[in-house]
């Protein structure tokens, strides 16, 4: 029997409460606009009943096209029509509210009815480009925007006029307001003012007036530019006055006075006192008098200039010139040249005169000088400089062999130095460029570009020693160099045979901690010491043969694309030398090695095939290979190890967390590959055989127990967006179930069905409904009234229970129960829920009453 699909139904002229998404419910009653009757409803997916057609709407559109006049609705008048437009895409009239459209004709339908054209906010009523806006039943007066001509609005026929009598008082008030100019082809009248807040341009040749005084710019503004462009001012008539009131007249352009003198009444007077920063006077003087015979003339200029090549001041006449009296600072000359001094004798009135005691780095003084006396017989004589250079000298004495014990160089502290250019090298306590009988007493640093060789038999360093050349601190590998404090080196250090810096030595290419200093071995670059803080940045690939590495950081962040966990191959150092020709070889660990893993990484292990483990001791941690060296291998040196016993252990990643405050809430959570086998050969045409290949797993398990890298407990939940299968193990379209095995698999193609429709599967939800003792039918539809559920019965009984499956909406304990549309007079005194939306296969879909 074919399946049947019946949509939900009522006979009567109210919508469904609801609907589920994409369910259909059907009405039959004759149906208005004010009811729900002669309709068609789907759900949407907030389960609303929405209206999707009707007997109705087919009735509202059962009109001929473009007919309206005339025309009534088949079944309900009351419910009007819809129009349809003809092939034209025309009706032969419109009306709207008191609007009517005919022919060419636009109308209201209501007594002195006005007709409005309002547009929407910023809409705007649009008459075409060209197109006369016409005025009067004779075409009296037009108005067009003239597109094709003259690209403006224009007014043709009557004139026009406006009656408004505002008032204009600015350029936004007044009848009529133009924001744009205005072209006036012909006169213009005004009967009042003219205020005009911009500027004003008058084209013609004259402004007039009829008045005898006229006042222009007379009041408000206080500065006025005219006439900017006028090479040619006339102001006035030939006779009369003209009169300028401002207190200074400003000329920007020359002043030109042909009389020949420029005087005033006034005992002060100034000229050209502000503004000008730069004045050129009297450029064609050849004689100049300034001032008169008596008082004073005053330059306030700091500097005064000429421009001749050869100026002469004060060069006549006077013989006693005094000269810069309050000068506290001269500056005589340029930087160039000679300055000569004619006077015999060049005298300094003050007790310290300074001469040359600034600017001048090199002074030269005295050159044709043959006896150069400087000082008195008594005092000091001071050179500051740096240097003493006596270039010709070929004996230099300070002081006499008498009276002077000792000679003090006196120095600016870090700064002075004094030179011995002589290169003569010392080769013993007598000879060099500098050679003291007595000791010598260096306060500070000691520099030696050469060879130092003490041969002292006892040398102490109080202060520092840099030493630029080789240093060589001892003579045979015993010899015991101490250094108490800090030592500072630049440079490469190389040592031959090992360093060991308190519990750490350095040899060869290995760091690791001495004998008796402990298993531990810190590499810490924060200063402060021993805290989680800075970073050790390892150049190279890094190898960790430990067997437990942690890592305490609160972020990891590896760049490769892959981690790879369980590797099969690991490395071993050997620790003591092997020989050649034995099979046993001592490594630092035997962890993780078994029975039957090969060893390699050396050229002095015996060929393939001979270098498998066949035991190990993990107290002497000696491994034994069926094959023996065929030579030496050195210690430290480092083996690869490829292991080739199944440990039947787990891969992946384990994590622990908290559940709750406390310790006792502590649990171990694990992700990973699943190394057990859980294969099955029970293999038929709708079983595949679960696991068949004895292939492993990926699992999750939330709350773990990890021993021996071995995961135990129940597994967790899947929480992700989608699941992929590969190709060849679903089928497209298919429907997913579970095997025997507890396998998802899939289901045959949608392009592929089976020729039955006997059963549909569908989500149905299954609800107890206690009530006194009633006999009930499979099949039998249990509706509730004012709640709307239903439900099909799903087990014929007479009892007090009637086990509903399909069910919609929620039963309650206060309405009647209908059996296929009839009351059976039981409220239910339960409704309990068995399960919801569960998959289940059935050869009926019902969508019940309503």
């Amino acid at each position: 029997m074919a399946s049947i699909i019946r949509v939900k139904r009522s006979t009567g002229t109210i919508a469904p409460p609801s609907l589920n998404f994409g369910e259909l419910g059907l009405t039959v009653g004759v149906g208005t606009h004010g009811n729900g009757g002669g309709r068609l409803f789907a759900g949407d997916p907030s389960n609303n009943s929405l209206t999707i057609g009707g007997r109705y709407y087919t009735d509202l559109l059962s009109i001929a096209p473009g007919l309206v006049s005339g025309q009534t609705n088949p079944t309900t008048a009351a419910n009007g029509f819809v129009a349809v437009l003809d092939q034209n895409r025309k009706v032969d009239q419109w009306n709207v509210d008191n609007i009517r459209i005919d022919g060419n004709i636009i109308s209201s339908t209501n007594t002195d009815g006005h007709i409005n054209l309002d547009p929407d906010g910023t809409g705007e009523i649009i008459i075409p480009d060209d197109t006369f806006l016409t005025f009067g039943t004779s075409q009296d007066s037009k108005i067009e925007y003239d597109e094709n001509g003259t690209d403006k609005l224009t007014f043709t026929g009557a004139d026009i006029r406006i009656n408004i009598v505002t008032e204009s008082t600015t350029k936004d008030t007044g009848a009529l307001i133009v924001e744009g100019g205005v072209g006036i082809e012909k006169n213009l009248n005004v009967g009042g003012n003219v205020d005009i807040d911009l500027d004003l341009n008058v084209d013609g040749g004259d402004i007039t007036t009829n008045q005898t005084l006229f006042n222009l710019l007379n009041a408000t503004a206080t500065n006025v530019n005219a006439f900017g462009a006028a090479t040619g001012l006339v102001v006035g008539a030939t006779s009369g006055i003209a009169t300028i009131r401002n207190a200074t007249v400003d000329l920007d352009g020359d002043l030109n006075i042909d009389g020949g003198d420029i005087t005033t009444n006034l005992t002060a007077f100034r000229l050209l006192n502000a503004t000008a920063t730069n004045i050129d006077a009297f450029g064609a003087a050849t004689g100049l008098v300034v001032g008169a015979t008596s008082g004073i003339a005053t330059i306030n200029n700091p500097t005064v200039v000429g421009t001749q090549a050869t100026q002469n001041l004060y060069n006549t006449v006077a013989t006693t010139v005094n000269a810069f009296g309050a000068a506290t600072a001269v500056n005589l000359g340029a930087n160039s040249g000679t300055l000569t001094v004619g006077n015999p004798t060049v005298v300094g009135t003050q007790t310290t005169q300074n001469l040359y005691n600034t600017t001048a780095t090199t002074v030269n003084f005295a050159g044709d000088g043959t006896a150069v006396t400087i000082g008195a017989t008594t005092g000091t004589a001071t050179i500051r400089n740096g240097s003493l250079n006596v270039p010709n000298a070929t004996t230099l004495n300070l002081g006499s062999t008498s009276s002077v014990t000792s000679v003090t160089f006196p120095s600016t502290p870090n700064t002075s130095f004094v030179s011995i250019a002589a290169t003569t090298n010392a080769t013993s306590t007598t000879t060099g460029a500098l050679r003291v009988s007595g000791g010598v007493g260096i306060a500070k640093d000691l520099h030696v570009g050469g060879t130092l060789n003490i041969t002292g038999s006892q040398t102490t360093l109080t202060g520092n020693l840099e030493v630029q050349g080789n240093t060589t601190l001892g003579n045979a590998s015993t010899d015991i160099v101490t250094i108490t404090g800090v030592v500072n080196h630049t440079g490469p250090l190389i040592n031959v045979g090992g360093v060991i810096i308190d519990n750490v030595g350095i040899s060869s290419n290995i760091i690791s901690t001495k004998s008796g200093g402990g298993n531990v071995l810190y590499i810490d670059p924060y200063p402060d010491g021993l805290s989680n803080e800075g970073m050790v940045v390892i150049k190279g690939n890094l190898q960790v043969d430990g067997t437990t590495t942690t890592v305490d950081s609160s972020s990891v962040t590896v760049n490769g694309a892959i981690i790879s966990l369980g590797d099969v191959t690991s490395n071993r150092t050997v620790v003591s030398a092997v020989v050649s020709g034995v099979s046993t070889i001592s490594l630092d660990s035997v962890v993780g090695i078994n029975t039957g893993d090969i060893i390699s990484g050396s050229a002095s292990l015996p060929n393939s095939g001979l270098t498998t483990v066949t035991a190990y001791n993990t107290s002497t941690k000696i491994v034994t290979i069926t094959g023996t060296t065929t030579s030496g291998i050195a210690s430290a040196s480092q083996l690869i190890i490829t292991h080739a016993f199944d440990t039947n252990t787990d891969r992946g990643i384990s994590f622990d967390y908290n559940t709750s405050v406390g310790t006792a809430n502590h649990k171990s959570g694990f992700f990973g590959f699943d190394d057990s086998s859980i294969a099955s050969s029970n293999s038929t045409v709708d079983n595949h055989g679960t696991h068949a290949n004895d292939s492993r797993k990926w699992t999750y398990v939330p709350d773990a127990t990890i021993a021996n890298s071995t995961v135990a407990g129940t597994k967790g939940f899947l929480d992700v967006k989608g699941i992929y299968y590969q190709s060849g193990d679903f089928s497209l379209g298919g429907a997913v179930y579970f095997d025997s095995q507890g396998l998802q698999r899939s289901t045959n193609a949608v392009a592929s069905p089976t020729i039955t429709s006997k059963q549909i599967l569908t989500a149905v939800s299954e609800v107890n409904l206690t009530v006194t003792a009633v006999s009930v039918t499979e099949g039998d539809l249990i509706s509730q009234v004012t709640s709307g559920a239903y439900g099909v019965v799903k087990t014929t009984s007479a009892g007090t229970t009637i086990t509903v499956i399909g069910v919609e909406g929620t039963f309650n304990t206060v309405n009647d129960l209908l059996i296929n549309g009839t009351s059976i007079s039981r409220i239910p005194s339960a409704a309990t829920t068995i399960y919801t939306n569960k998959p289940t296969w059935t050869s009926t879909l019902d969508g019940g009453t309503f």
